[in-house]
């Protein structure tokens, strides 16, 4: 099975960032490691997936910080970032508009 990389709906962050035990990083220090998680909440599901091909070709979206950090699922978004991908998602902007 292909994994599909695609931004699919809106969350936000519930708690505190924490460290994950479990898959904590063996590299790094127990005083400072490096391996976190975030609990999030579903706010809404997109009507149209943004997938990633659309965000790569998008000059506002391909700058977003998940795009220039390839192993980061959560992260700061901008606010014409998050204009442009809540647009897209709800299907008022096709790609490369």
């Amino acid at each position: 099975m292909r994994s599909v990389f695609a931004v699919s709906c809106l969350r936000r962050i519930a708690d505190e960032l924490f460290r994950n035990d479990p898959h904590f990083d063996g590299r790094s220090k127990e005083d400072s490691p490096t391996w976190f998680m975030v609990n999030v909440k579903a706010v809404r599901k997109f009507e149209n997936p943004v997938l990633r091909p659309r965000l790569k070709e998008d000059s506002v979206l391909s700058e977003m910080y998940m795009m220039k950090n390839g192993r980061v699922s959560v992260g700061p978004v901008k606010p014409a970032q998050w204009d442009r991908l809540v647009s897209m998602g709800d299907g008022k902007v096709k790609a490369a508009e």
